[in-house]
């Protein structure tokens, strides 16, 4: 261990030990960490997806506002319409926003941040390796985190992508997802 204070530095051997009343093994404990590290991995993934739906959807409602008294804009509008609708409901398979409090939680369906975070959270409780149960979960959370980010990639890719083309062609500035 290394220590630096008052321009002097202290170096001193520091070794870790299991708390000697915990009876688990270094695989166990490895297994745990692992696991805990892959679903705050899931987690970051979820929280960057939501993060730039909910900035699309920003620009998309700024959109709608500027060019609401436009009537040629009409398909534009249509197509940002469209576009919002589809972001949406990727956004609510990733992340409950109609919950605003804690006590709304118990009137509308958990979604994926939370039951990410809340596995994260009994994985990392404790000094167990995971249980099957843990991991089969951790897969189905992946299953569904897959599907949700290639949906909203897909979103990108096509609808954003096709939105896009007509706002270039009618000289309006493009709408972009921040990586």
């Amino acid at each position: 261990m290394k220590l630096t204070a008052d321009g002097r530095t202290y170096t001193a051997p520091l070794t870790v030990k299991n708390d000697p009343r915990v009876h688990v093994t270094e695989a166990d404990l490895k297994a745990q960490f692992d696991l805990a590290t892959q679903l705050m991995a899931d987690l970051e993934r979820n929280h960057v997806a939501v993060n730039q739906i909910l900035d699309l959807r920003d620009q998309l409602a700024g959109l709608q506002k500027r060019l609401a008294g436009d009537p040629q804009a009409q398909a534009i509008r249509g197509a940002a319409a469209d576009l919002d609708r589809k972001a949406d409901v990727i956004e609510n398979v990733l992340y409950q926003s109609k919950a605003k409090t804690g006590e709304e939680l118990l009137n509308f369906p958990t979604e994926l941040n939370s039951k990410i975070a809340y596995l994260e959270d009994e994985v990392d409780f404790g000094d167990t390796a995971p249980t099957t149960q843990f991991k089969e979960m951790t897969k189905d959370y992946e299953q569904q985190l897959a599907a949700a980010i290639g949906g909203w990639e897909t979103l990108q890719a096509h609808e954003l992508k096709a939105l896009n083309d007509q706002l270039h062609a009618k000289g309006i500035g493009t709408v972009f997802v921040a990586p």
